[in-house]
């Protein structure tokens, strides 16, 4: 993985962050097909300014992640049944994290609003 990619994502079994170290200057952008660990694969656009962003997983296998966004969530929505989003247990995390049940070979998208 090329070293700016750690900017975009951070991943580690069951958990992927995403934009964990985002510079100031990238407002908005976007990437494409980043691999996590636990075979997950990850695309993302974002616009700070606006106050939204889209993140897409495919799974090599069924499996929940917890997935981290370096902002207060609003909401954060999938259109796909099967992909389950919930808040965690720990209150505390409530805020930044969800968990994504990803099934394997399927696309999940969510759409996220932020503060």
């Amino acid at each position: 993985m090329p070293f700016f990619d750690f900017f975009l994502l951070f991943s580690a079994p069951g958990v992927i962050k995403l934009l964990p170290a985002l510079p100031d200057a990238w407002r908005e952008g976007r990437f494409r097909g980043l691999r996590c660990r636990g075979g997950a694969e990850v695309s993302m656009a974002w616009s700070l300014a606006a106050g939204i962003a889209e993140a897409s997983f495919v799974s090599a296998r069924t499996q929940s992640v917890e997935v981290e966004f370096p902002f207060a969530l609003q909401e954060a929505t999938s259109d796909d049944a099967e992909a389950a989003v919930s808040l965690p247990e720990a209150l505390d995390k409530a805020t930044r994290h969800r968990l994504v049940h990803l099934p394997a070979g399927r696309t999940v998208t969510l759409k996220l609003r932020f503060a």
